[in-house]
């Protein structure tokens, strides 16, 4: 159910580390989700947040044949790299920096994921 934390659903075992459990989010989230995810990942336990999955946007910078810009599903690469970044600062502050954060949308270059 919903009210179950994350702790009480993990198996007990005699293993002294658990591997951590990650929330990946998409960077298509409103503020109202942005901030309910914040909440429930801090009270919950989540060990951090994947930031961030594909979008459903199409931005105008695209240069792909329509065709392939019309498509249905996410968009990865370099067009996702701002709005995630964004997104990774956003959450940090809606988490209070208590949370591991992985920064992962549209890096293409050493320099990207430097600033991520």
């Amino acid at each position: 159910t919903r009210d179950q934390t994350i702790a009480q659903s993990r198996p007990t075992t005699s293993h002294k580390a658990m591997p951590p459990i990650l929330l990946k989010i998409a960077p298509d989230l409103t503020d109202e989700d942005k901030r309910a995810i914040a909440k429930v990942a801090l009270e919950v336990g989540v060990d951090g947040l994947i930031i961030s999955n594909t979008t459903v946007e199409r931005p105008l910078s695209l240069k792909s044949p329509k065709r392939i810009v019309a498509e249905s599903g996410g968009l990865s690469g370099q067009p996702l790299f701002e709005k995630s970044t964004a997104l990774l600062g956003e959450m940090y502050e809606l988490t209070g920096g208590k949370l591991v954060l992985i920064g992962v949308g549209g890096v293409s270059t050493g320099e990207q994921a430097y600033e991520k």
